[in-house]
């Protein structure tokens, strides 16, 4: 699972291409979990159109405990 990523409008689509590469390469399933804070805004369309299909959208609880 690919769970953080911090690319740029410039990087994205070539790094996005590299892991859908790499997973292929070695028959493995991958996950790239896209969160609304991830850059650049559109990663979301551009994993999509590099292969990745979207599952049902998830939501992230955060409890500050101090």
């Amino acid at each position: 699972m690919i769970a953080f990523s911090a690319l740029s409008s410039h990087t994205a689509d070539r790094i996005i291409v590299e892991q859908a590469s790499h997973y292929r390469a070695v028959c493995a399933d991958v996950e790239w979990k896209v969160y609304g804070h991830d850059s650049p805004l559109d990663l979301l369309q551009r994993v999509e159109r590099h292969g990745f299909t979207p599952g049902p959208r998830e939501a992230v609880l955060v409890l500050d405990l101090q």
